[in-house]
């Protein structure tokens, strides 16, 4: 398969790595499309990404100093284990499904959280079926969808509320989108 690797500050590559193996609860996606985040991909790509230098701590949700060991490193693949920085919005096609599977079959098309490559291995439980009538090019923005939608619970906008969304790049469209039905 084709995977993306960083060698370092904006030296970006494809190569080719083995097909992962499959498991019997898992499905094999042929990636159509991929949808790249414009804040914490492209830090990853220009190295300006915090956790080359930082670590996030999770008490005080800030970012403090980390340790050699905690820093990151290039090269960085995407199909490397724990890499969820390299593509997060995949839309695919089934390919191949395992014994158990029963709700995806192939040739179905879905979103899955997986990276930027030719081809992902997720459970069936790990990606939505897009249905027939929706572009499968625009299944791309259902993550940043649910980054949206989770932000319209936490903020509890009521009826009658006025709110202001400051930038209207695709999370803020879509955040007027969901307040409006709110």
């Amino acid at each position: 398969m084709k995977i993306m690797v960083y060698e370092g500050p904006r030296k970006l590559i494809i190569a080719e790595a083995p097909d992962n193996p499959m498991r019997r609860d898992e499905v094999r996606i042929k990636t159509l499309y991929s949808g790249i985040s414009h804040g914490t991909e492209m830090n990853v790509y220009r190295g300006a990404a915090p956790f080359f230098r930082r670590k996030n701590d999770s008490e005080t949700r800030l970012f403090t100093p980390a340790s050699e060991s905690e820093k990151w490193t290039y090269p960085i693949r995407s199909c490397d284990p724990g890499v969820w920085y390299m593509g997060y919005a995949n839309v695919g096609e089934i390919i191949e499904t395992g014994e158990d599977v029963r709700g995806i079959k192939k040739g179905d098309i879905v979103f899955s959280n997986s990276p930027h490559q030719s081809q992902a291995i997720k459970k069936e439980t790990e990606v939505i079926r897009i249905p027939d009538s929706i572009d499968p090019g625009k299944g791309v923005f259902f993550a940043n969808l649910i980054t949206t939608f989770n932000g319209i619970l936490d903020t509890k906008i009521k009826l009658g509320d006025t709110l202001v969304v400051s930038g209207l790049g695709v999370l803020g469209q879509l955040c007027i989108q969901m307040a409006k039905m709110s």
